[in-house]
């Protein structure tokens, strides 16, 4: 168990610095400009589409389901989270040891997400605010909705598969699903362009992969104890 619980580490250590590896490219180019062509004819072909009653209900629900990047709504969701695999039935618990690991990840992440969107918003360079409709010196890349969403999301979503709670297709499916949505709700209320979104999922992912390694390794029964009172 031990064995397998370093290999599915290993690919979501791996996973998350390949993440990582595109955000920082992500973030270069976004800082060079060079991703103001694209995010442009992006946002025009969004605009020449953005007509009728399925524009009308896009821009009714974008302020509403980009709430799911704020603070005040992403933290109590992984509080309860946090409680529900704590306080799991006891045909789903996979031990004490992964419950703690689990509910210690999902808690943590709400956090860190929030400290590192501060932190990435003061020390990027960032791009010109262009077409964003922001002001002038605000910071605009990486998306902070976006990032926090999937960060708090896919960890939660993993865990939760991980000890039980919910059905892997299930929760894997909300947890990727959260932060397209919230990114989307940004673009269609042109708070952010196509790169600063991009750019925040994919810093997102990388946190999550990292978390959620972290919790692989730290669920995982320690073979020392077990070995010694076989060979005693």
């Amino acid at each position: 168990m031990r064995a397998r619980a370093r290999e599915r580490a290993a690919l979501l250590f791996g996973a998350s610095a390949i993440a990582s590896t595109a955000f920082a490219a992500m973030a270069a180019a976004s800082a060079k400009h060079a991703t103001v062509p694209a995010d442009n004819r992006l946002h025009d072909r969004m605009r020449r589409k953005m007509k009728g009653p399925a524009s009308d209900a896009a821009k009714t629900t974008a302020p509403v389901v980009e709430k799911g990047g704020k603070w005040w709504i992403y933290s109590p969701v992984a509080i309860a989270c946090a409680v529900a695999v704590l306080a799991a039935p006891r045909h789903t618990r996979r031990g004490q040891r992964g419950r703690r690991a689990g509910a210690a990840a999902i808690l943590l992440v709400p956090a860190l997400a929030t400290v590192m969107s501060k932190g990435l918003d003061r020390w990027l360079p960032q791009p010109r605010v262009g077409r964003r409709r922001r002001p002038v010196d605000h910071p605009v890349f990486p998306s902070g909705h976006g990032f926090r969403a999937a960060a708090v999301a896919l960890t939660t979503g993993y865990v939760v598969a991980r000890e039980g709670i919910a059905h892997p297709a299930v929760a894997l499916t909300l947890a990727g699903v959260a932060p397209v949505v919230v990114g989307l709700g940004r673009l269609v209320r042109e708070k952010h362009l196509a790169s600063d979104t991009i750019g925040g999922w994919l810093a997102g992912t990388a946190v999550a992969a990292t978390l959620a390694g972290t919790y692989e390794l730290t669920r995982a029964p320690r073979s020392g104890p077990a070995l010694m009172r076989r060979l005693g």
